[in-house]
């Protein structure tokens, strides 16, 4: 592939709206551009470098004509260009590269792509230095964090091992900061139930643990007491009526009754008398024996039978009254709340009983008193309980009883002596259990501080973990970068050129032996006269790197007959030796390109060039341009209306054809001072030629 011609460059930098005249040859296998500083030289060599890297041109309108056909700047792209070669200015900074923050003398790199590669290891080295700090830092911060945790750990398990150390040994007097995590990790892994207790709940748990075993109690057991019975029996002996010959007076008093009967006894059996005891007055036989009659054997065995159960109620009365309760100081602390409340019930309810039973031993009082009236229980005992605080209580039980109509046991509250042996019989277990107790309670007051703590130790040990990945990630950062200038430097290493080849090289390109190449890691050390050269010189550096460019189109990746070369003036500051053997080592690597351009404000430069192409063949037929193997073009820079534009045109033939570049300064100084009102915003002004007259 060939480039024909530039068809147009509008709006891209310094051309404006140049356009390809129907007066321009269009571009032949090698062709030469001169123009002075600033008339748009460099413009074009970007055009050419942007086709080598296919790199878009956008916001321009830039067309090449290519191989029959027109190929535009924002297409480069996307399309298939020409296998080309650029050198000029940024080809000289890709292509030696001086690392930085070295030691002197410098590295140096040759060759874009070992350059970038170079750049690309400085690059990852300084990222490497930056993430090998922070990593430093992680870990640091991960061992202040891990400090932490066992500081943490440490401080809890000591206040465990203080509350829980028990004289005679234990499992946690040796409690240390090892099983406090064994401990949170299995809240954490939920193999082991994490709680808090309550301010009660751990008191209770204190004070098992501070406990001693107490001696086990009897349970409570009630004197047997038929009450069913007593009240059956008192209501049938209240409803009976004894026979016998009734006085009347004696019937309707009891008082009276009472103290006859008591006073007939003084008159009869071994202290029998005729005389009144009383009034002393002889008592009449029919008397005594009316009395006798009136107090029968039936009546004397009805109240036998009624003073028994007065007698056996009584007794009861007295078991009941001198029943006591083991002492609340007997059993352990945390049952004493519901063993209180349970005894202070039980007291009420053993005054109601006694209260219930003595009011049936006052119904039957009543009754021996008045042996001859049928009287009814509830009528009798309501009489004798009605100013009673217990007279409501008393009566349900009474009507409980009789009628089997409520449960007696609820009634009478007896089951208040139940609860109470069942707070004994959780006395006596926690005695059997107490081992078990106190180690339960020794269990709970330690979960109970690792519980509280679990939320501290877990956001420890996330901050620690996350250190812990960003280390991971960090060190993996690390070994990436670290294999990445591997493979660069390999690269750089294949790639690296012989020094003794390279010495040669630069020997031919400037015709002494000034600089030369040493091997050095994956570079170069430059000696200049045989000491290092601390600094290179911008027509060094410019020497070295276009010296290497040429030196690289014989590389196998490219195809030097099949390709395009294009030179960007590679001389500055040679001198007329120098400059000679570099025309001609340069003419020597590029005579065999499919087409060269080469662009330049060095006139003496030029002058070498266009010497080399003004003797190729057919150059001298002047009628028939086609077929001049080379071209020379001129690239002028002109200000309309203070807007600076360039063009391309045909070289002047003063030239073109004269060895001093005078005749065509004379020639522009002539046709400016021609012009009408010159310097004037009328007309376009030479640029090149203002900056020549000064």
């Amino acid at each position: 592939m060939t480039i024909e011609r530039i068809e147009r460059i509008s709006n891209y930098r310094i051309y404006r709206d140049f356009r390809w005249s129907t007066e321009l040859l269009d571009f032949s296998r090698y062709n030469l551009f001169y123009g002075w500083n600033g008339s748009g030289k460099t413009t074009l060599s970007s055009i050419f470098d942007a086709l080598q890297s296919h790199r878009t041109i956008a916001s321009s309108d830039v067309r090449l004509h290519i191989d029959g056909s027109t190929v535009h700047g924002n297409d480069f792209e996307n399309v298939t260009l020409p296998n080309i070669r650029v050198f000029n200015r940024d080809t000289v900074d890709r292509t030696l590269f001086e690392e930085p923050h070295r030691e002197l003398p410098p590295v140096y790199y040759l060759g874009e792509e070992s350059a970038e590669k170079q750049r690309e290891v400085v690059r990852l080295k300084e990222e490497l230095e930056s993430t090998n700090k922070e990593l430093g830092k992680n870990e640091q911060d991960t061992t202040t964090q891990q400090g932490q945790l066992e500081k943490f750990c440490t401080e809890y398990a000591a206040n465990i091992k203080n509350l829980l150390t028990a004289s005679g040994g234990g499992p946690y007097n040796n409690y240390d900061k090892r099983l406090f995590k064994q401990d949170a990790e299995n809240i954490l892994n939920g193999r082991t139930p994490g709680f808090c207790l309550t301010e009660k709940e751990k008191e209770r748990c204190i004070e098992k643990k501070n406990g001693t075993p107490l001696d086990k109690l009897f349970e409570v057991v009630l004197p047997t007491i038929n009450y069913e019975s007593l009240v059956n029996q008192t209501d049938t002996l209240l409803s009976q009526s004894i026979v016998s010959s009734v006085i009347e007076e004696l019937k309707n008093s009891p008082i009276i009754t009472s103290w006859v009967q008591q006073g007939l006894k003084l008159h009869t059996g071994d202290n029998e008398s005729k005389i009144c005891h009383f009034c002393k007055q002889e008592l009449p036989d029919s008397r005594v024996a009316e009395l006798e009659a009136h107090f029968n054997d039936q009546l004397s065995g009805f109240q036998d039978d009624i003073d028994q159960l007065i007698r056996q109620i009584e007794s009861h009365i007295n078991q009941i009254d001198g029943f006591s309760l083991p002492a609340k100081s007997l059993l352990y602390p945390h049952l004493r709340d519901d063993y209180e409340k349970s005894t202070y019930n039980w007291n009420s309810t053993k005054l109601s009983l006694i209260h219930f039973l003595q009011s049936l031993v006052a119904a039957l009082k009543r009754k021996r008193d008045e042996p001859f009236q049928r009287l009814d229980i509830k009528d009798v005992v309501f009489s004798q309980i009605n100013s009673s605080e217990d007279s409501g209580w008393i009566m349900k039980i009474l009507t409980g009883i009789l009628n089997v109509a409520q449960n007696v046991m609820t009634l009478l509250g007896l089951q208040t002596i139940s609860k109470i042996n069942q707070i004994i019989s959780q006395h006596n277990k926690y005695t059997d259990d107490f081992s078990d107790q106190v180690t339960q309670s020794r269990k709970e007051l330690a979960l109970d501080i690792v519980s509280r703590t679990i939320t501290d130790y877990q956001n420890l040990k996330s901050e620690i973990k996350q250190l812990e990945q960003t280390t991971s990630t960090l060190q993996e950062n690390i070994s990436h970068k670290n294999r990445e200038i591997d493979n660069l430097e390999r690269d750089i290493l294949e790639h690296r050129k012989a020094a003794d080849e390279l010495n040669e090289e630069m020997c031919a390109y400037l015709g002494r032996e000034e600089l030369k190449f040493e091997i050095s890691d994956n570079g170069y050390r430059i000696t200049r006269n045989g000491e290092p050269a601390l600094h290179l010189s911008e027509g060094e550096r410019t020497a070295i790197s276009f010296m290497y460019f040429l030196k690289t189109l014989e590389d196998e990746d490219f195809n030097l007959e099949e390709g395009i070369v294009v030179i960007d003036d590679p001389i500055s500051s040679l001198d007329a030796n120098s400059l000679y053997s570099a025309f001609g080592f340069m003419k020597e690597k590029t005579k065999d390109a499919k087409q060269l351009f080469i662009l330049t404000h060095s006139f003496s430069f030029f002058r070498l060039v266009r010497g080399w192409f003004l003797k190729m063949p057919h150059m001298m037929k002047i009628t028939k341009p086609h077929l001049h193997p080379a071209r020379l073009y001129l690239l002028e820079c002109t200000t309309n209306e203070a807007e600076r534009s360039a063009s391309i045109s045909n070289i002047d033939p003063l030239l073109r054809n004269y060895e001093s570049e005078y005749h065509f300064l004379f020639k522009m100084i002539h046709t400016e001072a021609n012009k009408p009102d010159i310097g004037n915003e009328l007309g376009p002004v030479n640029t090149n030629f203002v900056k020549i007259i000064g």
